[in-house]
């Protein structure tokens, strides 16, 4: 490869050249990732998680965030609330 074809941006005798030169960049990189990345299949992870732990986990977050929009309270209905489902949802 030659340095002239890497700073010619409009010459077409080096276009082809450039091109190649891209797409063993390309190459190289993909093969490298393939080798060295690990795949993993979604949700492989938390083989424990189930739907009714999606459920308890959206709960707790509309619990925290209407007591977040209430002020934090450390007590009442809102806090109350908020604790039994956060609760619920770690255990």
């Amino acid at each position: 490869m030659h340095s002239c074809a890497v700073a010619c941006k409009s010459c077409t005798d080096h276009r082809s050249t450039l091109d190649k030169y891209y797409t063993d960049i390309v190459r190289c990189l993909y093969t490298s990732a393939k080798l060295c990345v690990p795949e993993v299949k979604v949700g492989i992870e938390k083989h424990w998680w189930s739907p009714e732990l999606d459920d308890l986990k959206d709960q707790c977050i509309e619990a925290t965030t209407l007591w977040r929009m209430a002020g934090c309270p450390r007590s009442g209905d809102v806090n109350t609330n908020r604790v039994k489902i956060k609760l619920r949802y770690k255990n």
